[in-house]
């Protein structure tokens, strides 16, 4: 009988030091958190500096700034998210006149969003320039080296685009 009631009050004992626990884990969780407007709110400066330099009209949005990661995520993807907002400032956007050639409004759009997606936060940035150009990035992939100009030939579009990703 007692053997019974002491199994009893362990089996409590560890289910609520259980609770406690996921408790306590969820709290330091919760406190690792930090809105992506701490990263976010660095990048409108950067992207009209670099517009004016440029020479280009540019509007840039930001959207989901209230949406949390964890603190050591946001220090990891800074310099990713610069890069990719240099390069539609740099590559994607055309310059007002070329766009008004184009049919597009002379002023470039740039959004950079954060939402929840399941069980994933995603990170995008958009722009609506010119694309891609796969020629050009064909060449460039030769001219560093990356790949032979015969290689660079028997690529499709698709893959020649997907050389931007290459180290």
């Amino acid at each position: 009988l007692q053997a019974d009631e002491l199994a009893r009050e362990m089996s409590s004992a560890l289910a609520q030091v259980g609770r406690l626990t996921s408790n306590l884990q969820e709290q330091i969780q919760r406190a690792r958190m930090l809105p992506v407007d701490t990263l976010f709110r660095k990048f409108p400066r950067m992207v009209r500096e670099l517009a004016q330099k440029a020479g280009k009209e540019i509007e840039f949005t930001i959207k989901g700034e209230e949406t949390e990661l964890d603190r050591s995520v946001i220090e990891e993807i800074g310099d990713p998210l610069m890069h990719l907002l240099r390069n539609a400032v740099d590559h994607g956007i055309e310059t007002a006149e070329e766009r008004v050639r184009a049919g597009k409004p002379a002023k470039g759009q740039i959004v950079l969003e954060a939402f929840h997606e399941e069980n994933h936060i995603i990170i995008s940035v958009r722009d609506d320039g010119r694309g891609i150009d796969p020629a050009r990035t064909r060449a460039s992939a030769v001219r560093k080296g990356i790949l032979s100009e015969e290689a660079a030939r028997r690529l499709s579009d698709a893959e020649a685009i997907n050389l931007i990703w290459a180290p």
